[in-house]
């Protein structure tokens, strides 16, 4: 029996093959969306060290290019003007502008986060401190999204709905307010 024969022969092949996939054809981030989750975690951290040095900010780097933090730790990602930063990136869903889900929140040590919302051409970046994220977001039944692979871990989202902007919540800040 061929196992391929079979599969190509159900509904939920011939969907795949139906679905509109050119949302992000030939776009400036199309590497970006096809990259697997961990390279867009890793990638999406470096662009944002890259951006915050493009504004002006301190944005210590080893030397490969990495950015420096002061002791090492996996409870926040950068280390940008002396501020401990965990980095949330969001492409696209749904082939939908401005439609994005920041997952993975968590209650750890870092004092700003950085969201970064990508559609194929063109890209945002939002933040809010730790406390917005506490007195807005964790402990919210609305935002929590699972509590781990053990079931002890608190994880929180956030999504904007899409269209003509994002519809951020009101505590995020621009980067002019940085």
């Amino acid at each position: 029996m061929l196992l391929t024969e079979i599969v190509t022969n159900t509904n939920t092949y011939q969907q795949w093959h139906e679905e509109d996939t050119s949302f992000w054809d030939d776009s400036k981030f199309e590497k970006l969306k096809i990259m697997s989750s961990r390279k867009k975690g890793a990638q999406s951290e470096r662009l944002t060290a890259d951006i915050m040095e493009g504004l002006g900010c301190d944005v210590p780097r080893d030397k490969k290019g990495r950015n420096k933090k002061p002791y090492n730790s996996s409870e926040f990602d950068l280390f940008i003007d002396g501020i401990r930063i965990e980095v949330k990136m969001s492409t696209a869903w749904d082939n939908t502008l401005n439609k994005f889900t920041w997952q993975q929140l968590r209650d750890q040590d870092y004092q700003r986060a950085i969201f970064l919302g990508i559609n194929p051409n063109d890209l945002d970046m939002w933040w809010c401190t730790k406390d917005d994220l506490i007195s807005h977001i964790f402990g919210r039944d609305e935002h929590r999204q699972h509590a781990g692979k053990d079931g002890g871990q608190e994880l929180y989202w956030i999504h904007t709905s899409g269209g003509n902007t994002a519809d951020v919540p009101s505590f995020f800040k621009t980067m002019e307010e940085w």
